[in-house]
Parts: structure tokens; C-alpha cells; sequence
């Protein structure tokens, strides 16, 4: 369960109910230049160490001995983990104000926590890590074509472009030209991925050229960003809605990847935000084709696009429907194959597109030549698929082998057209039930039988003649054609059907976790789900009262955690993100995990095995369920939450009912019995009157608790309502010590009141019962003889009284609990009540002052009353 006390529920913070944006952040800065050699991380390092200089706790997360200088020494190192990368558990455990880390653009050694570079400093940054970094325009995953074809060398390490852009600075380190080349050619700049053959290219004058392009671009782009973002945070005319949008079609083709960051380089020259779309048909995917798709889907997330998925068989329509609802202003495109004279009279795809919105401009990319386009008589149809198991194939041969031997009695009374349209309809019949290979290899089988044992002269094979030869074209043309259409109709109805199981899946699971009560029904819930979804089995984990996760999962655990596996679990719910199988962290893991966030606190973790990756409709389908577990899992935790508060303010309710009964019914027998005391003290001999005496004083010091339960309930009813007036100083601490003169008579009293203490506004009663309370706290823990002092200060319109003791003090543990109702340290004499101090600050919270204590090294305590100054008009 998440929680099983009600005292969890007295100490839920308001910090569980705050989303992710709310949380403290790291900021990333940039040190972003053109390429190596132009003096990204020499300024890094002199602006770390201004940082270092004024006290930050600046820390080196990696470095290249050759680039620190001997000043820059002096920054403390964190050295790599075993796998020689940045050790981050070791950061993240220093929590410095500032890390160091050079190369943005790395791809970490097999065996670490995260696949890249950038996202080691991801979670950096999540944990309120601030990071300096440097990056080339090189390296960025957009100019990624750019490289390979234009310049003709690939960067081996790359970083996606939405990380880029979420940086909180970038500063751009901007060299001339001719510097580089200067010291490219002096020998200062060293290249360890480039050939010299490619250094030379690289470093040519046209391609530096055609980079400080890039990179003039990008730092524009930048700039419009920061100035739109201040637009919209002084809550002025959103200009990004208003102005050009655009958009880029995604399919499973390989020349996609190039169309993407194209139109990636076309928003960054335009300034304008890219939405990318996929149209999920019943069209059949190879697993290269799905393997595809994913990494194009991928590669737009990771260029910053919009993705947006849509499902419908008609493309176009989709297409068109999302460029009218986002406002798209431009439509990307790469230029497409002349068409041959047999394909004049077949528009493009995208040509009906046009023509459905007319009122946008498209971009036409250059084709790029290492493509090999095939020849296609018709881009509306796509190949049959001929793949189907030998059971099919021999099957469907059967069935029309038995069929003609049953027509083959008729043949003196049956013409051998019927016989040809017989067959014919058995065919039909089966592309219902079997795909196009089995058909066309049934078709020709039939043909073959009809030419030699129905067709005149019987027993030979007379397929050279004319109408031969047309029967043979028809019985290949028309079931190949009923076949096509055939299995359309099933990828459709198979596409509806995935499609209706996974909205029934999704309504059955709001149905039932709509009506679900307690959280162990959630659970079995949201596993019957997940397995009739997915067919899956998963392992829930909750998090525990201390909101960490849970040692063991919580009621269902259909696979097994180990202890690394549970660490992994850990890393996902503290940093909210999927690790495991089919994800770039800890990717050697056979599970993979998610972390159950709802929209105000994150429940915990499932763990799931996947057989495979998901699709991308799979994808959504698998996240909509997940958020749905996560919201119904904070409604039932909310609920016990809700239900735990109740019954503590009943029980409080209860406790203060009884609390103020029984100490009124104590205070008259109480009263009848210090009265009679004093009465017998004033006759009798000497024993008597000193056992009148311990009676007194016992009578005394119950009657003095009885007035600090009262006390107490007043400050709990919250109906306390201070009654302040100005008064002299002299009003407050006299009477109080005279009050208690016998207690105080083997103490010794230091009064310190600071002159020209002007009027205090306050409420007497209340400031004598704190006094009052403090010296008797004093008195009970305290050794006899011992000082105690009385200071009294007034500044800043803030009057301040400190009473302390040369005592020993607190104990350091007891500190944060002094003003705890009932509290009593584990180390002081008996006696007290643990009431007094509680009282104390409730009274001094009452006229909107503090109470505070501490060691000096004596126990001292020190209330806060704020006073204005009493101006007197004449």
C-alpha cells in the first residue's frame, strides 16, 4: 500500500502535489563555435574559474590535460567511473554549484548508464546541477546531411537538436575564417577523426564558409527564440501562432532521414516551428520498413519537430486535415522522378494534396542523386505480398485440385467454359481466406488441369493457342486482382478491429478503474489490462510513506526483480524517465521500466518484458494506458489520504473536547485544595505544617499543568485573539518576577533591558504567560545557582526578548522538536509537562511573532514580536 499510518498523512508536504516545472532546474550553457580549434573550451574554463574565484563550488566532470592551463589546475577533478566516462552517482553526490564538462557531442562506452553524453548531463540538469558544455555546429543532428554530402565527412558523434535548444545560454565563440585556417596550418588544431586527406578538405576555405553559415544561422534562430519566449512571458501577442509554419510528411522510406533534417535547416532559416506527421494505414510493414519508421519518427523528436500521428486509410485526407487545424504555411517536399508517358494520366500523391489546400506554399528539395528510384507503373497500389506459410500454399492447391477431380465426371454434359467459371469462383472464394501467393499458384494450377483434361484434344497441354493462352491470362489477371482487393479489405478490417480492441481496451479500463475502490483493485485492474492489451506480464512498484520507492513490488510481481534490476527501477522513479530494453539507459537490461507519473506526483514504477519494440499505434496505446493507471493510482492515494485527515480531525475534535472537559472538571478540586492547605499552614505544630507545605506545592504544580492544558487548547482552537496595547518594558518583566520570587531565589538574575526602549505593542497577558513559561522551563532543567539572563532589544521595528541559562544547553537531536507539544528530551531530569514551550510559541505565533531556540552555549531561547513605534499626535 502507499501508506498504511495516519501519521503519513499529518505529513504529506505541499512539495508532492507540485508538477516537474515547479521543481528546481539546471541550467545548461553553451559554448557553441563553428568547428575544433577556435577556442570553445579555453573560454569555458576562464569563465568557470571567475565562478571558482567568487566562491562557487565549481567541479571539472571531465577535462583534456593539454587544454587546462595552470590556474585552471586548481579546479577539483571528479575522476571518470570504470568505464571511463563522467561518473555522475559521484556528482550528483557532491551536488557542486557548477560542472565542467567538455564535448557536448560523445557517445559513452558500452556498459554505462546512458548511451550519450548529453543525456548524462540531462540528468544533471533534473537534479538542479548546473553544467557548461561545448558544442560545434558539426555536431548538431540537423547539419548531419549537410556533413556527409556536402562536405563529404561524417561526424562521429552527434547531438539532437531539441537538447540543443533547450540550453538556457548559448554563447557563441566566434573566430574568423582565416584564424582557423591559420592555425590548422600552424599545426594548433589536431583532428582525431578526420584522415589528413578529409582534414584538408575540411579545413578548405568554401567549407568553413558554408559552415560559419550554419552557425550565423543557428545563433539568429537562438536569438528570435529568446525574443518570442519574452514576448510570451510579458503575456503580449503569441507572433510563433501568427506566423509560418512547417510541415514534413513521415513514411517508412530511408530517404525520409535526409527530407527531415532538410526541413529542419528550413526552420531554422525561416524561424518557424516544424511539425512532422505519420499516417498510420492498414498498408502491412515489413519489420525493415517498421525499423525504419521508428527511426524516422525518432529523428524528428529528436530534431525538436511536432510530431503528430494520425490513423485513416486515406492519407491525403489526414494529411489535409492537420494542415488546416495547426495553420501549416508550408509543405516540404522532395522533387519527385519525371513521369513516363504511361504515368501522365496518374496525378502524385502529394499533387491531390495540393489541390485540396490550395493556400499554402510548398518547398521542393533538390533530389539527391545516390538514390536509386525504381520504376512504378502506379504509386496507388503497392506490391502484392506473395509471403505465406506451406500449409497455405498446399491447402489452397488441394482445394482446386479436389474441385476440378469432382467436375471432371461432368465433362461430356459440362462445356468447358462453365468449367473455367466454376473454377474461377472457387478462387474467389479462397482470397478470402488466403493471400496472393497460394491464389496465383492455385490459378496456374487450374489453368494447367483445364488445358490438358478439358480442353480439346483431351490429354495434351495446347497452351500456344490464341484462346488457350486468354484463358491462361485470365485465370492469372483475375484472381491476382480479387486477391489484391481482398487483402485490402482484410488489412482494413484487421486495422479496424486493432483499432476497436484498443478503444474497447481503453473504455473497459476507464469503466473499471472509474468504479475501482482501494488501491490493490487498481492493481489487479491495471494488470488484467496490460496483459489482454499487450500480452504482457508486468511488475507494479508503489512507492512507500517516505515517498521512495518500495523495496519489493506491491501485490503483483508476475516477473521477478533482482537487486539490479530494483536500481535501475530506482534511477526511474527518481528521475521520471524510461530506462531499460529498447531505451538509450542501462539498455543491457532485459526489462524495461516506466515510471507511473499522474499529473501531480509520480506512484511508482512497471516493469514490463517486451517481446519486441512497440509500434508507433502500439506506442500511444501503451502511454494512454500507463497515464490512465498513474491518474486512478493518485485518486485512490488522494482518497486514503483525504479519508486518513478526516479521521485525524476527528480525532483531534475528540481529544480537545475531553482535553478541555477533564481540565476544567480538575481545576475546582484543585482550587478546594490549595485553599485548605493554606488554611491548615497558618495552624498545628511543625510536621503538620510541613506536610501542608509538600501539599501546597504539589497542589501548586497541578494547578499550574491544569493551566497549561488550557492554555494549550486555546492556542489549538485557533480562536486566540491577542488583545494589544503599548506598554513599557518594565509592565512586562516586573511582576512576572515578583510573581515568581520564591521559585527564582536560588538563581542568579542578569536583567538586561536596552535604553530608550520605546512602548511595545503587545498583548500583556500573553508576553507575561511566555516569560513566565520560559523561567519555569529554566527552573525545571536547570541545576540550582545557575545565571540566568533577561535581554530585552528593540531594532528595525522588531522587539526581541532572550532568556537563556549558563546550563548545558539542548541536545543537538532534541532542536528541531523543542516546541512540540509533549515533548520531553531523552536526557533531562523528570518533571515538566512538555506543554510550556509549545505554549510559548503559540502565543508569540498569536501576535505574529516567532519563537526560536538555539545554544550560546547555554539554552536560549528568543522571541520576535513585531511593534511599531508609537507616534503620539498633539
Amino acid at each position: 500500500m502507499l501508506t498504511n499510518t495516519s501519521l503519513y498523512a499529518e505529513k504529506v508536504s505541499r512539495e508532492m502535489l507540485i508538477s516537474d516545472s515547479q521543481k528546481k532546474h539546471g541550467d545548461l550553457t553553451i559554448f557553441f563555435g563553428t568547428c575544433m580549434g577556435e577556442g570553445k573550451t579555453q573560454a569555458m574554463l576562464e569563465k568557470a574559474y571567475l565562478h571558482r574565484q567568487k566562491g562557487l563550488d565549481v567541479v571539472l566532470g571531465n577535462f583534456h590535460p593539454d587544454s587546462l592551463s595552470r590556474r585552471h589546475a586548481v579546479m577539483e577533478c571528479i575522476l571518470p567511473n570504470q568505464f571511463g566516462e563522467i561518473d555522475i552517482e559521484a556528482i550528483l553526490h557532491r551536488s557542486p554549484g557548477l560542472v565542467i564538462i567538455d564535448e557536448l557531442a560523445h557517445n559513452n562506452s558500452s556498459g554505462s548508464r546512458h548511451k550519450f553524453r548529453y543525456q548524462d548531463i540531462e540528468e544533471l540538469l533534473d537534479n538542479g546541477i548546473n553544467v557548461y558544455t561545448t558544442l560545434s555546429v558539426i555536431q548538431l543532428e540537423s547539419n548531419s546531411y549537410m556533413m556527409s554530402n556536402r562536405i563529404g565527412i561524417k561526424a562521429p558523434y552527434i547531438v539532437p537538436d531539441i537538447f540543443f535548444e533547450q540550453a538556457a545560454q548559448i554563447i557563441p565563440i566566434d573566430c574568423k575564417i582565416e584564424e582557423i585556417i591559420r592555425r590548422y596550418n600552424s599545426g594548433e588544431i589536431t583532428t582525431s577523426f578526420l584522415t589528413p586527406e578529409q582534414e584538408t578538405v575540411f579545413f578548405s576555405l568554401d567549407n568553413l564558409t558554408l559552415l560559419k553559415k550554419s552557425f550565423k544561422k543557428l545563433i539568429s534562430f537562438r536569438k528570435n527564440e529568446s525574443l518570442r519566449q519574452r514576448i510570451e512571458a510579458n503575456k503580449l501577442e503569441d507572433i510563433s501562432r501568427e506566423g509560418l509554419r512547417l510541415l514534413v510528411h513521415i513514411d517508412e522510406k530511408p530517404k525520409t532521414e535526409r527530407i527531415i533534417q532538410r526541413a529542419k535547416e528550413l526552420s531554422y532559416t525561416m524561424g518557424a516551428p516544424l511539425f512532422a506527421v505519420y499516417v498510420y494505414t492498414s498498408d502491412s510493414l515489413s519489420n525493415t520498413e517498421q525499423d525504419q519508421l521508428n527511426k524516422n519518427i525518432r529523428l524528428a523528436y529528436r530534431l525538436g519537430a511536432y510530431v503528430i500521428r494520425m490513423t485513416g486509410d486515406n492519407w491525403i485526407s489526414e494529411m489535409s486535415s492537420v494542415i488546416k487545424k495547426e495553420k501549416i504555411t508550408h509543405l516540404i517536399l522532395e522533387r519527385e522522378p519525371y513521369k513516363k508517358w504511361y504515368q501522365l494520366r496518374t496525378p502524385y500523391p502529394f499533387e491531390k494534396l495540393i489541390k485540396k489546400c490550395e493556400d499554402i506554399d510548398i518547398y521542393i528539395l533538390s533530389k539527391e542523386s545516390s538514390i536509386k528510384r525504381k520504376r512504378k507503373i502506379s504509386t496507388a497500389i503497392k506490391r502484392p505480398n506473395f509471403t505465406a506459410s506451406l500449409t497455405n500454399y498446399v491447402t489452397s492447391i488441394l482445394i482446386t485440385i479436389s474441385f476440378t477431380i469432382l467436375l471432371y465426371p461432368l465433362i461430356s454434359w459440362v462445356h468447358p467454359q462453365a468449367v473455367i467459371y466454376l473454377c474461377m469462383i472457387i478462387l474467389a472464394i479462397q482470397s478470402l481466406f488466403f493471400t496472393t501467393g497460394p491464389i496465383l499458384t492455385s490459378a496456374i494450377v487450374v489453368a494447367l488441369i483445364i488445358d490438358y483434361f478439358f480442353t480439346l484434344p483431351f490429354g495434351t497441354f495446347t497452351l500456344y493457342r490464341i484462346n488457350n493462352l486468354a484463358m491462361f491470362g485470365l485465370f492469372l489477371s483475375i484472381p491476382l486482382i480479387n486477391s489484391i482487393f481482398a487483402n485490402r479489405l482484410k488489412r482494413q478490417e484487421l486495422m479496424s478491429r486493432k483499432r476497436e480492441q484498443a478503444t474497447n481496451t481503453l473504455l473497459h479500463l476507464s469503466k473499471h478503474m472509474a468504479f475501482v475502490s482501494g488501491i490493490e483493485e487498481v492493481l489487479k485492474v491495471a494488470d488484467k489490462a496490460v496483459k489482454e492489451s499487450f500480452d504482457l506480464d508486468c511488475t507494479i512498484i508503489l512507492k512507500d510513506q517516505n515517498d521512495s520507492l518500495n523495496k519489493v513490488p506491491t501485490f503483483i510481481q508476475h516477473l521477478p526483480i533482482n537487486e539490479e534490476e530494483y536500481e535501475v527501477a530506482k534511477w526511474v522513479f527518481s528521475n521520471r524517465k524510461s530506462a531499460g530494453r529498447s531505451t538509450e539507459t542501462f539498455m543491457s537490461e532485459e526489462k524495461t521500466f516506466y515510471p507511473l507519473n499522474s499529473v501531480r506526483m509520480r506512484m511508482g514504477v512497471i516493469a514490463v518484458k517486451l517481446k519486441r519494440p512497440f509500434s508507433p499505434h502500439e506506442e500511444l496505446i501503451w502511454l494512454t494506458l500507463k497515464r490512465q493507471i498513474s491518474n486512478t493510482l493518485e485518486r485512490e492515494y488522494l482518497n486514503e489520504l483525504a479519508t486518513q485527515t478526516l479521521l485525524l480531525q476527528e480525532s483531534d475534535k475528540l481529544y480537545k473536547t475531553l482535553f478541555n472537559s477533564i481540565s476544567h472538571e480538575l481545576r475546582i478540586p484543585v482550587a478546594t485544595i490549595l485553599t485548605a492547605s493554606e488554611t491548615l499552614s497558618t495552624i498545628g505544630n511543625d510536621m503538620i505544617k510541613e506536610i501542608n507545605n509538600e501539599i501546597y506545592t504539589a497542589g501548586k504544580r497541578l494547578h499550574r499543568l491544569i493551566e497549561e492544558l488550557l492554555s494549550m487548547s486555546r492556542v489549538d482552537s485557533g480562536r486566540l485573539s491577542p488583545r494589544c496595547e503599548y506598554y513599557d518594558i518594565q509592565d512586562l518583566i516586573g511582576p512576572v518576577l515578583q510573581q515568581m520570587k520564591i521559585e527564582l531565589s536560588d538563581y542568579k538574575l542578569n536583567i538586561d533591558i536596552e535604553e530608550d526602549t520605546p512602548l511595545i505593542n503587545m498583548d500583556l497577558v500573553l508576553m507575561q504567560q511566555i516569560l513566565t513559561n520560559l523561567l519555569y522551563n529554566i527552573i525545571n532543567y536547570v541545576p540550582k545557582y545557575s545565571q540566568i539572563n533577561i535581554k530585552t532589544h528593540y531594532e528595525n521595528s522588531l522587539f526581541l526578548m532572550e532568556v537563556s541559562d549558563n546550563g548545558p544547553g539542548f541536545n543537538e537531536e532534541d532542536l528541531p522538536h523543542i516546541f512540540d507539544k509533549f515533548y520531553r528530551g531523552a536526557h533531562v531530569p523528570t518533571g515538566g509537562s512538555g506543554l510550556g514551550l509549545a505554549i510559548v510559541k503559540g502565543y508569540a505565533e498569536a501576535m505574529k511573532g516567532t519563537a526560536t531556540a538555539c545554544n550560546i552555549p547555554g539554552a536560549c531561547i528568543t522571541i520576535t514580536i513585531p511593534s511599531e513605534i508609537l507616534i503620539i499626535k498633539e
